[in-house]
């Protein structure tokens, strides 16, 4: 009775989730088949640098993928500001030979508050935004992308995956001198309900893309939703990943449609 009561609910999450939202597990949203599908098609030595590392899952999935395919030694830079959350990190890449940067990412750098849940030292959702939910606050360290490139000497960053809580955007505009420079050829973006405390929008994400040189995409479990231009009716908030692709780089899932057909 329940189901039919909320049915129209019901619906509009089934449709968003065919849509590529609403699905957190990089398994089956399509997070993971990217990763594989970049490190296959690649002969050399990768450089991955994660933003928002927490516990280090994505960085574990690279290595493997990185030896299944044979690629020479990747470099790699976990970025995780939370000290509780650096020392699960460390147990858990013990094996793997990584730079661990334990500051949090933004447009410029400094020291800034930091919030986090109370009583759970790996959460993902802890923030430089104070969102409702977390308790917590401390001061951390903060530095930015072309900083990172600069002092770790990096020629190229294959892949930027930014999992921040809604500061996405604000650590794309401390990556002015590499994106002007076109030396990111991926990039990822959690997209969700913490956009709007940070101030960002796939508006705001669209023009940065035409600023430096990228397509914008939503990942789906096998392939990209292209989104061209702005319509109001992307903008709901509600859980997905994009991908910033830059110009000139191969797809890594095929990309048939667009996002909305109004666009």
């Amino acid at each position: 009775m329940k189901y039919l009561r909320y049915f129209d609910y019901y619906l509009e999450v089934f449709a968003k989730r065919i849509g590529g939202r609403g699905l957190a597990n990089p398994n089956n949203n399509g997070e993971y088949k990217i990763l594989e599908k970049i490190v296959k098609n690649s002969k050399d030595s990768l450089c991955f640098l994660d933003g928002g590392s927490n516990v280090g899952n994505h960085i574990l999935k690279f290595d493997r993928l990185c030896k299944k395919y044979d690629l020479p030694s990747p470099v790699v830079l976990a970025v995780e500001p939370f000290h509780s959350t650096i020392q699960i990190l460390k147990q858990n890449l013990s094996h793997i030979s990584y730079y661990l940067i334990d500051k949090a990412l933004g447009s410029k750098e400094g020291v800034v508050k930091f919030y986090s849940e109370n009583g759970n030292t790996n959460s993902g959702r802890n923030s430089a935004i104070k969102h409702y939910y977390l308790d917590n606050v401390t001061e951390v360290k903060q530095t930015t992308i072309d900083i990172i490139f600069r002092d770790y000497d990096l020629k190229k960053i294959d892949y930027l995956k930014l999992d921040i809580e809604g500061f996405e955007y604000n650590a794309l505009l401390g990556a002015h001198k590499v994106l002007s420079d076109r030396l990111i050829d991926y990039i990822q973006l959690e997209y969700n309900q913490t956009w709007i405390g940070g101030g960002a929008t796939i508006k705001k994400i669209l023009d940065i893309g035409n600023n430096y040189g990228y397509n914008l995409y939503r990942i789906r479990n096998n392939d990209l939703l292209h989104i061209p231009s702005y319509d109001f009716i992307l903008e709901d908030f509600f859980y997905c990943n994009l991908l910033l692709v830059r110009k000139g780089c191969k797809l890594p899932l095929k990309s048939n449609r667009k996002a909305i057909p109004t666009i």
